[in-house]
């Protein structure tokens, strides 16, 4: 057996501690890039339907290859965020393989008529608009889209407590506005149903 010498048991520490400090700092610069997101890419600007200026709580979603990357309700008539610095904007998230992708946007569900880029980091102006040719169906305070405000209004006509509006409430096709209809519209708001 060959016995090592003080020396030599410097040298094989010294070449144990450096090892592990290799793995460590590459194992920390593995583990850092995995971690660290790309920055998101943000958008704000106009918002219009039928060419007026949405209502304020109007819904935008920003969609790559299909998949929702970002949402936002607009807090004020006809716009979604701000060119300011410090006002909130539709944040798209993304990865550095996206860059450069093209964004789709839905405004209350409805796709827009236009399209961005995703540019890891980038702020943009983007005007979004729909153009809708009537009304929804259950859309009953005219803003568009179906929300709580409508399936309100459903319940209120079941209990003749607002003008019963048939054919236009009569979802399940019975002839007059029942439970049936109030529960068919609150399923449809909450998405689980696709269609009145």
């Amino acid at each position: 057996m060959t016995k090592h010498t003080a020396q030599d048991w410097k040298t094989i520490c010294t070449l144990l501690i450096a090892g592990c400090l290799a793995m460590s700092c590459f194992v920390l610069t593995v583990h850092a890039e995995s971690v660290i997101p790309a920055l998101p890419c943000e958008y704000y600007g106009n918002v219009s339907i039928n060419g007026t200026a949405a209502p304020a709580g109007t819904v935008i979603t920003a969609f790559i290859h299909g998949e929702e990357r970002g949402v936002m309700t607009s807090a004020a008539e006809g716009n979604y965020g701000s060119d300011s610095w410090f006002e909130k904007r539709l944040m798209v998230a993304g990865t550095a393989e996206d860059d450069g992708l093209p964004i789709t946007f839905k405004i209350n569900g409805v796709p827009a008529n236009e399209s961005g880029t995703f540019r890891v980091g980038d702020s943009n102006r983007q005007d979004l608009n729909i153009v809708l040719r009537a009304f929804p169906r259950g859309d009953f305070n005219n803003n568009w889209y179906v929300d709580v405000g409508d399936v309100s209004m459903v319940a209120y006509m079941v209990v003749n407590r607002a003008p019963v509006r048939v054919p236009d409430a009569d979802f399940n096709a019975n002839g007059f506005v029942d439970i049936g209809d109030a529960g068919k519209i609150a399923w449809f708001k909450v998405g689980k149903v696709n269609e009145l």
